[in-house]
């Protein structure tokens, strides 16, 4: 990746979670003033005319079994109208994994806030006593950070993007993908020459030197001329 096309990318990534950050702020899951709003914006057809925020009624609507326990699926029922705020199944830069991903910190942050057991379950006991459920109204909100204030891009994030954004362009799934320089051997490089030859030993390989001296005795000797005298006188 070039590194204009890397700042393409990274530019367009700071655009894309821009846009996924423009959204009202979040209320606290689990606090008095989210509960309210599910109360006010979700519960109104259900409460005869009842404006005030009652805790033991919202439990009872809520408590969808009437079993006395909010489970895992009525505790993340009650998380919806936040996760709308954030993640719009209409908007392809909305990741719906990661509103899923969300909804479980949201629903195992109040777990480990109300249950007080740990079975996993808010009681009607548990819910009344908690202290956010029973926060004196008017009390300012902690407010909540979802996971698009606290992401960071890792490598692997951006490599998936840059795929994404390669099949987008048709460029195919590796346009990104770094070439390894072949390596040159200087035995298979011209400009190099050939290198010379090992050394060819002197008795065949497999064969000890015990042997080899055995044939090498075995070999005849040349035929050798006798030597004659030369008379000094004559030179015969």
């Amino acid at each position: 990746m070039t590194p204009e096309e890397r700042n393409k990318a990274a530019k367009e990534i700071e655009e894309a979670k821009k846009h996924h950050n423009e959204h009202e702020e979040l209320k606290h899951p689990g606090g008095r003033e989210q509960l309210e709003e599910v109360w006010e914006e979700r519960d109104h057809n259900f409460l005869d005319g009842q404006n005030s925020f009652d805790p033991k009624t919202f439990f009872a609507l809520h408590d969808l079994n009437s079993d006395g326990f909010l489970n895992e699926e009525e505790i993340e029922a009650l998380f919806q109208l936040e996760l709308e705020k954030v993640y719009n199944e209409s908007d392809p830069a909305d990741d719906p994994r990661e509103k899923i991903e969300e909804m479980n910190r949201m629903r195992e942050h109040v777990v480990a806030q109300m249950d007080k057991n740990g079975d996993r379950l808010i009681s009607l006991d548990e819910f009344l006593h908690d202290t956010q459920v029973q926060a004196p109204e008017g009390q300012k909100d902690e407010g909540w950070k979802d996971l698009g204030d606290q992401k960071i891009y890792t490598d692997e994030e951006l490599a998936r993007f840059e795929k994404e954004y390669a099949q987008k362009q048709g460029w195919g799934d590796h346009a990104y993908d770094q070439v390894v320089p072949e390596v040159h051997s200087p035995q298979a490089d011209p400009q190099y020459g050939q290198l010379p030859p090992q050394q060819v030993p002197v008795h065949p390989p497999g064969q000890n030197q015990q042997q080899f001296n055995q044939e090498a005795q075995n070999i005849p000797p040349q035929h050798q001329q006798p030597s004659q005298k030369i008379d000094p006188v004559y030179g015969i």
